[in-house]
C-alpha cells in the first residue's frame, strides 16, 4: 500500500480516525429530531465518509485530488460547527437553497437549448417569479462559505487553508504543475511528493478532530483517546515543519 510506505505515521493515524469517527456515530445512535440534530448529523456523516475518500485517493497516489475532498471537508466542517454553535442555522440553512433554485431558473430560461426538456418546461416566469417572491417574504439569507466559516469560527482557516485548497480545485496552474512533461506536450510522469501526501492527510486528521470534538460536545458524548490522537496530531504537523 502506498501510504504504508510514503508515510506510516500518517498512515496509522489515519486509521485510529477512521475508528473514531465510526465511534461517534455509535455513541449518537438516538437523537431527537430537530433541524439543527438532522443537519448536525448529516454533515458528521458527510465527513465520515470524505475522510475515508481523502485515505483511499492518496492511497491510489492521487493527493492532488484528495485535496479537492479536504476542501469539501472543510466546508461541511464549517457548516457542521455554524449548526453546533447556533440553535436556529440550520433551519435558515436549509431554507438558502431557494437561492440555488432562484439562478437555476435564471439560467434555464436564459439558455433554454442548454438544458433537458423537463427543466425547460418547468422553468417558467410564473414558477421564478413565486420563488423570488418566497425569498423576499421570509427574508431568506444567501450564505457563502466564508459568513458560514465566520459563523462556526474557522474565519481563520477560510482564509488560509481554503484558499490555498481551492487551487487545486480548480483548473488553476497550481494544479498541474505536478505533472511532469517534455517539450511542452507530452505527458511524461506524474510523481506527487511525499510532502503533498502527508499535508494532505493531516490537513483531513485536522478537521475529523474538529468534527468529532465540536460533535462529541454538542451531543454530550464521551470519546476515549481524543486528547491522545490531538497530540498525534500536533507531532507529526510539528516534525513535518521542521523538516520543511
Amino acid at each position: 500500500m502506498v501510504l504504508e510506505v510514503r508515510c506510516l505515521p500518517e498512515y496509522k493515524l489515519s486509521l485510529k480516525i477512521f475508528n473514531a469517527l465510526d465511534k461517534t456515530v455509535e455513541l449518537v445512535n438516538e437523537f431527537e429530531s430537530t433541524p439543527q440534530n438532522i443537519l448536525a448529523a448529516q454533515a458528521f456523516a458527510k465527513i465520515n465518509i470524505s475522510f475515508k475518500s481523502v485515505f483511499e485517493l492518496c492511497n491510489n497516489s492521487l493527493p492532488h485530488d484528495a485535496m479537492t475532498v479536504c476542501r469539501s471537508i472543510f466546508e461541511t466542517l464549517c457548516i457542521l460547527k455554524a449548526t453546533c454553535n447556533e440553535s436556529d442555522f440550520a433551519e435558515k440553512y436549509e431554507m438558502s437553497y431557494r437561492h440555488s433554485t432562484k439562478k437555476l431558473l435564471e439560467s434555464t430560461l436564459k439558455y433554454p437549448n442548454d438544458f433537458s426538456t423537463e427543466m425547460r418546461n418547468f422553468a417558467t416566469e410564473e414558477v421564478l417569479n413565486t420563488v423570488n417572491n418566497f425569498i423576499k417574504t421570509e427574508k431568506i439569507r444567501n450564505y457563502n462559505v466564508s459568513e458560514i466559516a465566520s459563523i462556526a469560527g474557522l474565519q481563520h482557516m477560510y482564509l488560509t487553508f481554503y484558499k490555498i485548497a481551492s487551487e487545486y480545485a480548480h483548473g488553476s496552474i497550481l494544479n498541474m504543475q505536478y505533472i511532469t512533461h517534455e517539450d511542452g506536450y507530452q505527458f511524461i510522469d506524474y510523481k506527487p511528493s511525499e510532502l503533498l501526501f502527508k499535508e494532505v492527510l493531516l490537513n483531513g486528521v485536522y478537521f475529523s478532530l474538529i468534527a468529532i470534538e465540536s460533535y462529541t460536545a454538542f451531543m454530550k458524548v464521551h470519546l476515549d483517546d481524543l486528547n491522545i490522537m490531538v497530540q498525534e496530531m500536533d507531532d507529526l504537523f510539528s516534525r513535518l515543519t521542521n523538516t520543511n
